[in-house]
């Protein structure tokens, strides 16, 4: 009779162990879309990055690095990313220049008209370009297109001004933003 109660409670011993035993679950994936915070973080990290380059006196490479960053960190997560940044910077009382750069598909024409005064860049894919505009103003008014896109401002001459496009892609769903700063 003691017998039987030990193979009982060894019994019960064991199915408790494997009772307890932790079952893998079964992960529950949704579709999520985490492009625009992507775009909402790049839209507020490009402005800190030119702001960076102007404090080291060498903007476009800094702007440069940062736009290949970004790409490397989208890839990692299977993400496309197109950037086009232009940025103008006086550089002696009525001169401007005009700088151009970023990833892009393919090899762009911009076309730049500051306050009537025409210019055009050729920018290949990951790199940049520039070029200088004489008197555009104190305040002047600054539309360009690029890739069937057509943009204008109006900047202050004697600051530095930003522009980017920003188009990022993932598996059918996509975000496009544009930052002015």
């Amino acid at each position: 009779m003691k017998g039987q109660f030990y193979i009982i409670g060894a019994l019960l011993l064991i199915m408790l162990f494997f009772v307890g035993l932790p079952r893998p679950n079964q992960l529950t994936t949704e579709a999520f879309n985490d492009l625009p915070y992507f775009a909402s973080n790049l839209k507020a990290e490009y402005p800190r990055a030119m702001s960076l380059g102007l404090n080291q006196s060498d903007y476009m490479n800094t702007m440069m690095n940062f736009t290949n960053f970004a790409n490397r960190v989208l890839e990692e997560r299977s993400i496309n990313y197109e950037a086009l940044w232009i940025a103008t910077e006086n550089v002696s009382g009525t001169t401007l220049n005009v700088s151009a750069g970023g990833i892009l598909s393919t090899n762009t024409t911009i076309s730049l008209n500051a306050s009537g005064t025409t210019a055009t860049l050729m920018l290949a894919s990951n790199a940049t370009n520039s070029t200088t505009i004489s008197n555009p103003g104190a305040e002047f008014n600054f539309s360009f297109s690029f890739l069937g896109e057509n943009e204008s401002v109006t900047w202050p001459r004697d600051k530095a001004n930003l522009f980017v496009f920003i188009n990022l892609t993932r598996s059918g769903s996509s975000a496009i933003t544009n930052v002015t700063a």
